[in-house]
C-alpha cells in the first residue's frame, strides 16, 4: 500500500509487534520440535514475583529436558531493552535476543548442538540428537534459503 505525495509514491511498511514476532517465532519453534513456554503474562502482573530481566520464552527441547534456552523477543530493526537487568542478561548471554522466526531457530539449533555436545549423558540415542537437528536445520533452511547459517549469538 502507498502513499501520494506531490505525486511521488511513498510505500509504508507494516513493522510488526512484539507480539507478532513471538507469535511466529513460538509457531516456527513448535514446527522444529522445541518446547516453548511464554512468561510475557506472568510479567505483567505485578504480583507474580516475575524479575526484570527474565526472558519472554524459555525454550527446550525433550533431547535436552531440564535445559532452557531464553529467548528475548524484539520487532525488526534498532534493539531496545526494557531494564537494566535486560540489558545486562543479553550481554552476559544468560539471554539471546531474537527479531524473526529465522534468527530464532539458528539460535535454538546452536543452543541445541551445544546441548548435545556437551552433555554426552542425555538419555537420547544419537539417531535422535541428529533427527533433532536434522528437523531444526531443515526448518531453518525453509525459512532462509540453503545458505542459513547455525552460528550462534553475536557478542557485543
Amino acid at each position: 500500500m502507498g502513499e501520494c505525495r506531490a505525486g511521488r509514491v511513498r510505500v509504508m511498511r507494516h513493522r510488526p509487534l512484539e507480539s507478532e514476532v513471538q507469535l511466529e517465532i513460538t509457531k516456527a519453534l513448535e514446527l522444529a520440535g522445541f518446547y516453548v513456554w511464554h512468561t510475557t503474562a506472568f510479567r505483567q502482573k505485578l504480583a507474580s514475583g516475575c524479575s526484570k530481566g527474565v526472558p519472554d520464552l524459555l525454550v527446550s527441547h525433550p533431547i535436552a529436558p531440564g535445559s532452557f534456552l531464553g529467548l528475548e523477543v524484539k520487532r525488526p530493526g534498532a534493539v531496545r531493552y526494557s531494564s537494566q537487568e535486560q540489558r545486562e542478561a543479553v550481554a552476559t548471554c544468560r539471554v539471546v535476543v531474537a527479531c524473526s522466526a529465522a534468527q530464532s531457530l539458528t539460535l535454538a539449533h546452536w543452543w541445541l548442538q551445544r546441548m548435545i555436545s556437551g552433555y554426552p549423558q542425555l538419555s537420547s540415542t544419537a539417531t535422535t540428537h541428529v533427527d533433532a537437528l536434522d528437523k531444526s536445520r531443515r526448518l531453518l533452511i525453509a525459512l532462509c534459503g540453503k545458505d542459513a547459517k547455525t552460528d550462534g549469538p553475536k557478542r557485543d
